[in-house]
């Protein structure tokens, strides 16, 4: 009975898919992605890469004017509010949450802090002497932030003059 138990095992583990690593590394919303994804089936990191790009162009990127959060940011001030696509006006209503929950820690209308702090210059090597804005500075631009300015209801926003929003925290998290 042992030799045909062992070579039932020595059958079952041999014939058994083992999982595959495949990794891949690129960047996107400011920041290197390093990918190990271990699957028994196709390489797929490329298609994660590619939704992870579309999630940035189309919605969630203050650095591309065409993005959802980059038209909203181009009409701050402007005194109307913008329709929001079903899926940026779930992604607030969470960060809605958790900001309350964490009574302002978490708070993605940081755009101007983001700004004055030159962190995409910063993080592209254009400037490589990182400057430390003076407290007053500071002080100016977090009159500018706190979700509760922003007027959010029923699929629309408003931002006041002088907000952005950052989901850099959204889309990295």
């Amino acid at each position: 009975i042992s030799i045909y138990l062992s070579a039932f095992l020595i059958f079952v583990t041999g014939c058994t898919i083992q999982p595959v690593q495949y990794t891949f590394v690129g960047t996107a919303m400011g920041t290197v992605i390093s990918q190990n994804v271990y699957t028994k089936g196709d390489d797929i990191t490329k298609n994660i890469m590619d939704i992870i790009t579309s999630l940035q162009q189309d919605r969630l990127s203050y650095r591309i004017a065409e993005s959802e959060v980059g038209i909203i940011n181009a009409q701050a001030g402007k005194g109307y509010s913008l329709a929001l696509s079903k899926e940026l006006n779930n992604d607030l209503i969470i960060c809605m949450d958790v900001w309350a929950k964490s009574e302002g820690a978490f708070d993605i209308t940081v755009g101007p802090v983001t700004k004055l702090w030159k962190i995409d210059a910063w993080a592209a090597g254009k400037n490589t002497d990182l400057e430390i804005p003076r407290p007053d500075q500071i002080e100016s631009v977090l009159a500018q932030t706190g979700f509760d300015k922003v007027r959010f209801d029923e699929g629309n926003i408003l931002l006041l003059e002088g907000m952005s929003l950052d989901l850099g925290a959204v889309g990295k998290g």
